[in-house]
């Protein structure tokens, strides 16, 4: 067939593929540079699904192993049909779990990290939007305080990790004093921090609370979170060097808030007690959006 264009200087030939033209799919998947434009009726390059992230790539999150999304929808795609089930043993920062979710797959994803566990329900989240918690439950996470204590025995860190997700702070890669960081905008649309601290099987001391004033002064944040794993007597240091930090006060919203606030695990896991805070953003990349239809109950 030939085609011909109004202003072009030459008729363009066309060809059409049938079911039998062209190559089988190879072993390699790679895009092909300076493609664009060459296939009839797309712009895209060859295989520009499957291109590797770079450093800057808008899909990146941050995690260092992360895949192109269109790698694995196209594995998927492939190998399994709507409504299969999906298993990704070492689900890393979820891109198998944002694949299988949008082509309608039903899916597991298991991870040893709680910092995995936390990526992956960010990334949900941010593609999906906020219904999508309701999609999925998350298995092997502590419910209780024993559970919570056992953690903490077994491994110090990722207690942290979990304490962390039950106020959606991000963990900060290199400590410093602050365990988790969370952001919010106050006026002339100027992002504040909060500093999280997470405490588990020490004895409290006033010295941490001093030394969570001395984290917020010195990253200059606007506020600073401690989260314990055991109660604070009533009457001690603690308390009161927490309500004689002062408050923030936030221009935007017309509030103050205290400076330091204390948390028990109790409260954040049981009976449901939050920080007081202004709204918050996530200081993580955001995925980019994908739609907002969970259709079934997968397990992470």
């Amino acid at each position: 067939m030939i085609e011909v264009v109004e202003g072009n200087a030459w008729p363009t030939p066309v060809r059409f593929l049938g079911a039998d033209s062209g190559q089988s799919i190879q072993d390699i998947w790679a895009y092909q540079p300076y493609t664009e434009n060459t296939v009839h009726n797309t712009s895209q390059g060859i295989d520009i699904d499957v291109k590797w992230l770079g450093t800057t790539d808008p899909e990146r999150t941050g995690y260092q192993t992360q895949k192109p999304l269109g790698l694995l929808e196209r594995i998927i795609q492939s190998s399994s049909k709507k409504g299969d089930v999906v298993l990704d043993p070492f689900c890393g920062c979820g891109t198998a779990v944002i694949a299988s979710q949008s082509l309608d797959r039903k899916w597991i994803g298991i991870d040893i990290t709680h910092l995995a566990v936390w990526l992956i329900e960010q990334r949900l989240k941010d593609s999906f939007g906020e219904s999508i918690k309701d999609a999925y439950e998350i298995q092997g996470s502590p419910r209780d305080i024993a559970s919570a204590q056992a953690l903490w025995n077994k491994n110090k860190k990722e207690f942290e990790l979990w304490a962390l997700k039950l106020v959606d702070a991000r963990p900060r890669a290199w400590d410093g004093g602050v365990d988790g960081l969370l952001g919010f905008v106050d006026e002339a649309n100027k992002v504040q921090t909060i500093v999280v601290q997470v405490k588990g099987g020490e004895s409290l001391t006033p010295s941490m609370i001093r030394d969570l004033i001395g984290t917020v002064e010195k990253e200059k944040a606007a506020m600073g979170l401690f989260i314990t794993l055991h109660e604070p007597q009533p009457g001690t240091d603690i308390i009161s060097l927490a309500i004689h930090a002062g408050s923030y006060k936030s221009a935007l919203w017309d509030k103050s808030y205290p400076r330091i606030q204390i948390r028990t695990i109790r409260e954040l896991l049981i009976e449901g007690k939050q920080f007081a805070l202004p709204p918050r953003i996530s200081l993580l990349k955001k995925a980019a959006t994908i739609r907002e239809r969970p259709h079934t109950k997968p397990i992470l």
